[in-house]
Parts: structure tokens; C-alpha cells; sequence
């Protein structure tokens, strides 16, 4: 038996196909890291806004828990004390 040798050449149309799928995959490659880094600058913005809107909240809560607060300490001056506003007053005579 005699052994074929295969001189098989690269041909010009298979590298050119290589060619054109590298360029492809580097550009989706390139697309997505532009697209990371857009998703990274709307996520930080995000957040930016997020502590900002966790700020606001507490600041409400501040100040819902004092007007809880007094409304409490109105109640309980006047149940305990004896002591009303003209409002009250008008309100519990009707």
C-alpha cells in the first residue's frame, strides 16, 4: 500500500470566509462591552437615585412621626388632663 501525502493548501476563499466571521465576532465582541458600559452607567444612575429617594423617604418619615407624635400627646393632654383646643372642643360638643 502506498501512503498518499495531502499537500492540501489552504485556499484563498476558506481564509477569506475566516476573515469575514473574526471581524464579525470582534465586532458583537466590541457591541457588547458598548453595551455593558452603557447598562453600568444607567445602573449607577439608578442607584444615584435610589439614595436620593431613600433620603426624601426618611425625611417623611420624620415627619409623619412627629406630627404622630403630637397628635399623640394632644390625645393624651386631652384625655388625662383635662385640657382641649376650641377645635376639640367643638368636636365633642356636636
Amino acid at each position: 500500500m502506498e501512503l498518499k501525502k495531502n499537500n492540501k493548501k489552504i485556499s484563498v476563499f476558506y481564509t477569506l470566509i475566516l476573515l469575514v466571521v473574526l471581524i464579525t465576532l470582534t465586532g458583537l465582541y466590541i457591541n457588547n462591552i458598548v453595551a455593558f458600559n452603557n447598562l453600568m452607567k444607567n445602573n449607577k444612575e439608578l442607584k444615584e437615585k435610589l439614595v436620593q429617594i431613600n433620603l426624601d423617604n426618611n425625611k417623611k418619615k420624620m415627619e409623619i412621626e412627629s406630627l404622630t407624635s403630637f397628635m399623640r400627646v394632644k390625645t393624651i393632654v386631652g384625655d388625662k388632663l383635662n385640657m382641649f383646643t376650641m377645635k376639640m372642643l367643638l368636636i365633642k360638643e356636636k
